[in-house]
């Protein structure tokens, strides 16, 4: 195995560090364990004022609500993978594609990847192969972001790795529960192999390395597979290239991964969590105020002490000043609603989410289509870019799955992966573009049946050979051209 010795490196781990906070983030996790108490608090103080809470409930929501927005656009409808029928002309590569899609319940699994791909910046899948009935199935798994570390070392700045690690740190309990013994299990996958070994853990990072007889059961039997004398066991995959795929968000040379869509924003939620805490503070303060009273209107005990809290009833003479508590009149707490209210508008725009995702939208009426398009522009050309990545991520995906299944797979094969930001469609417009493409010979008549009805396959062929039937049908019921001569041009002659 090509693991360096100190393992974990530093750089790992801060990076794992910083990535569980994106995490937590994204779970409403805030920094101050006093933020949740302290939110339902204030959201029973304001209760008679909606505006207010509209603002608090938007605090409390704001990481997962522009992560939601991303996931939705992303993949609100099924992705649509097909491939060239002129490369796959019986049909055998798409059904197996079909096969391992709803096998492995992959929609659910992209959608469920496109969350930390946003607020951690990368997600990652691995592949192996599970027999069943003497044949090869790909099985597809998502490796949480923490278990994984590409081999970045003596690599180039921009370079892609050929080694990566996926580790996992198990516990060997005792009858009670206690922790006996703790391990670093790792999974090595290069092309064409994958190792895995057994470490004991010291703090934080791989010691020496023992057998997996020490945890009987760890590691299942693998096809193709053979044990060293340090008992690393190595499985021969057969595979060209690592049976891993990384998918990254929006990153530059210089980023080894993708970088999170929470990280410009970083500093602005830390302030609205401590500008809320700071809020409710001030109001706990004062939920059990003082009473303003004349001097010797409250009972005093044996040592002239005023007992404050005997006070139930009060009797006053007419003309005596009325008792008042003293209230919390702090102008500034309306103020802090104005600042957090515009650190949320800062928020969505640096993350480029459209702020009625955010904060509650009135506009009124029904939006069309393309006003929506022109208002998202911003949003729909980074989840444009997410698609990119996830466009090359699934056919490196299908393409490893398809391997492990013994399905040769041409290297010019072309994959049609369609996504669909599901907006409200206009028919009268969809229906008018389509038509005005076709007639300027800027797309055939399939392509613009197969947008404008969203059909493909069996359906789209059946609905062409309709529409033609129909034009022919019409093509009949047309008057013939009357050929008789015109008598005036007749005269003329």
């Amino acid at each position: 195995m090509q693991i360096p010795k100190k393992f974990p490196s530093t750089v790992d781990l801060l990076r794992i560090e910083t990535e569980r906070e994106y995490h937590n983030l994204y779970n409403c996790d805030f920094l101050n364990p006093f933020f949740k108490r302290t939110w339902f608090l204030l959201q029973e103080f304001f209760q008679n004022d909606e505006e207010k809470k509209k603002v608090l409930a938007v605090t409390m929501d704001i990481t997962p609500a522009i992560v939601r927005a991303g996931t939705v656009f992303l993949f609100g409808k099924p992705v649509k993978i097909q491939v060239d029928d002129n490369s796959d002309s019986d049909g055998k590569i798409q059904k197996a594609i079909d096969a391992i899609v709803k096998r492995n319940n992959l929609q659910q699994k992209l959608i469920d990847s496109s969350k930390p791909f946003q607020y951690t910046g990368h997600t990652q899948f691995k592949l192996r192969a599970d027999v069943v009935n003497n044949k090869k199935l790909a099985v597809i798994e998502e490796i949480p972001f923490d278990n994984w570390f590409p081999n970045f070392t003596n690599l180039p700045e921009g370079a892609t790795p050929t080694v990566y690690h996926i580790v996992s740190y198990i516990s060997e309990l005792e009858a009670d529960d206690m922790v006996r013994n703790r391990y670093i299990y790792i999974e090595e996958h290069t092309a064409g192999q994958i190792s895995y070994a057994l470490f004991n853990y010291v703090d934080g990072r791989i010691g020496g390395q023992v057998p997996f007889s020490t945890m009987p059961g760890l590691l299942p039997k693998r096809p193709d597979q053979a044990t060293d004398a340090l008992g690393t066991v190595t499985e021969k995959t057969g595979l060209t290239a690592p049976d891993v795929v990384q998918i990254d968000g929006e990153r530059t040379v210089k980023d080894r991964l993708g970088q999170s869509l929470l990280k410009p924003i970083r500093p602005l939620l830390d302030e609205i969590n401590t500008r809320v805490t700071q809020m409710s503070l001030q109001i706990f303060n004062t939920l059990d105020p003082i009473l303003q009273a004349p001097k010797g209107s409250l009972p005093i005990d044996q040592n002239g002490n005023t007992q404050r809290k005997k006070r139930d009833v009060f009797l006053v003479e007419n003309g005596d000043p009325d008792l008042k508590y003293v209230t919390n009149d702090n102008p500034m707490l309306e103020e802090t609603f104005k600042y957090i209210e515009l650190l949320i508008e800062k928020s969505a725009k640096l993350t480029h989410t459209p702020q009625s995702f955010l904060m509650p939208d009135d506009k009124g009426g029904i939006e069309s289509a393309e006003s929506l398009r022109t208002r998202f522009m911003l949003f729909l050309k980074q989840i444009e870019g997410y698609r990119l990545s996830y466009t090359d991520g699934i056919e490196k995906i299908l393409r490893l799955a398809l391997q492990i299944e013994g399905i040769t797979v041409p290297d010019d094969l072309e994959f049609k992966i369609t996504f669909d930001f599901g907006l409200p469609q206009d028919p009268e417009i969809e229906g008018k573009v389509w038509g005005q493409a076709v007639m300027d010979g800027i797309a055939s008549v399939e392509t613009a049946v197969s947008q404008f009805q969203s059909l493909e396959g069996d359906l789209l062929q059946e609905e062409l050979k309709r529409i033609k039937a129909d034009q022919a049908l019409t093509q009949q019921m047309q008057p013939k051209p009357d050929n008789t001569p015109d008598p005036l041009e007749l005269t003329a002659a």
